[in-house]
C-alpha cells in the first residue's frame, strides 16, 4: 500500500520556498563589509565600541522617517558607563538612543542576527518623541561609541 500526502496549502508552500531564500539573504548580509543596507527593526549589530566595552551590541528598536530622513532608534547593551554618584557600579545599557542613519552606518561592523523580543525602549522613546515634536529633542549624528561617551560625561557633570 502506498502512502499518500495530505494536500499542502499555498501559504505553507510559499513559506517552504521563502525560508531558504530568507536564510541565504541573511547570510549574505552577515558577511558583507559594505553597509548600503536596509536597516530593520529587530536587527542585532556589532559596532565599533569604546575600548572597555568589547562585546557590546545594539538592537534596532524602531525606525521613524521624518522629512525624508530615517531616524534609527537603538538600544545598546554590554556597556560600562561610569556614574560618579554610585562608585564601583556601572550602567550596563541604554534602552533608547535616537541616531541618524548615516551615524549608525558609520558605527556598525557586523550584523549578527535578529531578536524575537525587542528590549523595553518605549518609555525613553515616548519622552524623546514629546521633546522632538516640541522642538526640544534631537538625533545623534555621531558614532554610537561617541554617543555612549557623551552620555557618560553628561551623567557625571
Amino acid at each position: 500500500m502506498r502512502a499518500t500526502r495530505a494536500p499542502v496549502s499555498s501559504s505553507v508552500m510559499l513559506q517552504m520556498y521563502m525560508k531558504p531564500i530568507y536564510l541565504l539573504f541573511s547570510l549574505l548580509l552577515l558577511n558583507t563589509n559594505s553597509f548600503a543596507t536596509e536597516f530593520a527593526v529587530g536587527q542585532i549589530w556589532e559596532y565599533e565600541t569604546r575600548a572597555n566595552e568589547i562585546g557590546s551590541r545594539l538592537v534596532i528598536v524602531q525606525i521613524d522617517t521624518v522629512k525624508e530622513e530615517n531616524i534609527i532608534h537603538i538600544s545598546v547593551d554590554g556597556l560600562k558607563i561610569k556614574n560618579e554618584s554610585t562608585p564601583g557600579e556601572f550602567g550596563k545599557d541604554i534602552s533608547h538612543m535616537p541616531i541618524s542613519q548615516e551615524a549608525l552606518t558609520n558605527s556598525i561592523t557586523k550584523l549578527i542576527g535578529m531578536v524575537d523580543i525587542l528590549p523595553d525602549y518605549n518609555e525613553g522613546y515616548a519622552i524623546w518623541r514629546e521633546a522632538y515634536d516640541s522642538g526640544k529633542g534631537g538625533v545623534f549624528s555621531i558614532t554610537v561609541a561617541e554617543c555612549v561617551e557623551f552620555i557618560e560625561q553628561t551623567i557625571n557633570q
